[in-house]
């Protein structure tokens, strides 16, 4: 796949989700090609921290909530409270 040219990009993961390796190396290839990319990296987290599910009330959960608040907020876009 061509990820070239493509918008700023967050990926977002918890080290207890079956996927971090997998948001982990889209990441680096996201990077690789040219683009804007941040990563936050939840220790302990599982799937959707933040998100859904009933960690998604917990305080790491509304830390990694508020995190992408503020990185969506950076670019001048307001996001739910």
């Amino acid at each position: 796949s061509d990820l070239s040219q493509m918008p700023p990009a967050l990926f977002s993961v918890g080290t207890e989700d079956a996927l971090v390796d997998d948001t982990l190396r889209c990441f680096e290839k996201f990077r690789a090609a040219g683009n804007e990319a941040s990563v936050h990296i939840w220790p302990g987290a599982p799937h959707g921290v933040g998100h859904f599910g009933p960690h998604a009330s917990t305080p790491l959960g509304m830390r990694a909530r508020r995190a992408t608040e503020a990185w969506i907020c950076s670019f001048g876009i307001e996001g739910r409270s």
